[in-house]
């Protein structure tokens, strides 16, 4: 299934929003999920009972009850991605070894806690706070964006971390020591290093690609536009010393 151009175009927005914070900041910014990890459980659960673990995105839009072109969906998608949950194909979305997990009553305590520390600012936050009382919203905002957040996107990570926390099981102990849960025996352990890379650019550089015009671009400012998107993305999936090739 085609990327629509719209959404290409909005993409190539977006990455330019990003490079004007890196330039604003002095700082790469920090992915963070921008939906919390009950609801990647959520969209999981929809996938593995409506779909049998593997769907089209807007068969899974329309059991959402939300537009597969929306910010909010993708957001949703890509969430649910950077928890390690899903597999993105080029026309919908699998789920993962830990995907099943997370969705099956007798695994899911362990899958949570795998899941929520498949976020790499979520675990340094657990690593920076661990067994200690937290501070309280400024102190663990300002923590956030020496993290590499923005500043002005740090409350919107600050809510999502400690609403995915709790759900994890993270504060079994009170609501204000971050102490992780036992974990439970799951066959997601070991989930391979692609969890980490879950809610990359790499969908975006593969549409963007795929999105180029047969008969060339219409203006110079849009043609530099996709060549500035297309390096900023491929920079980030594919640092200097990478081996790791395209998926098939």
């Amino acid at each position: 299934m085609a990327v629509p151009v719209q959404r290409v175009l909005d993409w190539v927005h977006l990455v330019h929003q990003e490079v004007r914070t890196m330039a604003a900041t002095g700082r790469a910014t920090v992915r963070y999920p921008q939906k919390p990890l009950e609801h990647a459980v959520e969209m999981a659960t929809i996938v593995h009972r409506q779909f049998g673990g593997r769907c089209l995105y807007d068969d899974l839009a329309d059991a959402l009850k939300a537009k597969a072109s929306s910010s909010t969906f993708r957001f949703w998608v890509s969430s649910t991605r950077l928890f390690g949950l899903i597999e993105r194909e080029k026309s919908g979305i699998t789920l993962t070894v830990l995907g099943q997990a997370a969705v099956d009553p007798a695994r899911q305590a362990g899958a949570l806690v795998e899941a929520f520390e498949n976020v790499a600012l979520f675990r340094d936050l657990c690593s920076r706070f661990e067994g200690q009382l937290l501070p309280n919203a400024t102190g663990l905002d300002k923590s956030i964006v020496e993290m590499g957040v923005p500043e002005s996107t740090a409350p919107k990570a600050r809510q999502n971390f400690l609403r995915s926390a709790r759900y994890a099981g993270f504060f079994s102990n009170g609501s204000h020591r971050l102490l992780p849960p036992n974990r439970l025996d799951s066959d997601a352990a070991g989930v391979s290093e692609e969890a980490e890379l879950a809610g990359s650019y790499r969908p975006v550089l593969e549409a963007l690609w795929r999105q180029l015009p047969s008969e060339g671009f219409e203006t110079a400012e849009e043609r530099q536009q996709w060549l500035d998107a297309f390096g900023v993305i491929f920079e980030l999936v594919y640092p200097v010393g990478s081996s790791e090739g395209f998926d098939d």
